[in-house]
Parts: structure tokens; sequence; C-alpha cells
């Protein structure tokens, strides 16, 4: 993955809103799937007032719109909250091992909502243990 900078992060939460605006903007605009890219960045910088965007969230939000493609044209399907997670794409979204993904999911699903507040409570729990540790 590209270094992150600080200054570049989006969060978990913010993501979920640029990936659910991108995927209806894709949609609805009946964007060709190679202007999605600077499409993906505008969006990106429009909503969050950032300059500089992560290379890898953009890659994130193309990845992740459902559907297909016909005609060059994405197709959205709505996202069920009540939809389990992949644990692989659930780890990439959040920076979490496979593992502790993998537990999250399992112990959370199928409620996306559930293990997206599971996946934040465990990254605070460790950045919080790690400030305290000698």
């Amino acid at each position: 993955m590209a270094e992150h900078h600080p200054e570049c992060r989006v969060s978990a939460f913010d993501f979920d809103i640029l990936r659910s605006a991108f995927k209806k903007s894709v949609s609805e605009e009946r964007i060709p799937e190679d202007r999605w890219r600077g499409h993906a960045m505008t969006l990106v910088r429009e909503l969050t007032g950032l300059d500089d965007v992560d290379p890898d969230v953009l890659d994130l939000m193309m990845r992740q719109v459902n559907g297909q493609c016909k005609n060059g044209f994405a197709i959205a399907e709505p996202e069920s909250q009540n939809e389990p997670y992949d644990p692989a794409l659930f780890a990439e979204k959040h920076g979490l091992p496979l593992k502790s993904a993998e537990i999250i999911v399992d112990a959370n699903g199928p409620s996306r909502r559930a293990c997206d507040a599971a996946a934040r409570a465990f990254l605070d729990a460790v950045a919080t243990r790690n400030k305290h540790r000698p």
C-alpha cells in the first residue's frame, strides 16, 4: 500500500459515505468506467476538503462499486446493511489483519454497522494500549 499521511486520511465512516455517494453518482450520471478515478478524486476533494487524496482510497472506492457494467456504464445495486462482509475486504477497509477481521465479522455479522463499530472500537483499543506501553 502507499504511504499514508495523517492529513490525507479518511475515516471508515467518511469512507462509507464517500463510497455510497460515488456509487450513486456513477449510476445516476451514467459515468463510464474510464472516468471513475477522476470522478472519485473530485468527489473526495469536494466532500472532505482534502487537496491530497490517498490513491488507496480511490482504488477501494472503485473496487467496491457493486453491480456490473453494461454498455460501459455502471449499474449500482443497493448495499444491504445485513449482508455479511467479506473478511478480506473488511480487513482492507479498516486496515486490520485478516484474522482480526474474521473474528470481528464472525462475532458481529451479518450487521455491517455492528462490524464497522466493532472495528473502530478494536482499533481505538489497540491505539490506546500502544500509547501506554513502556
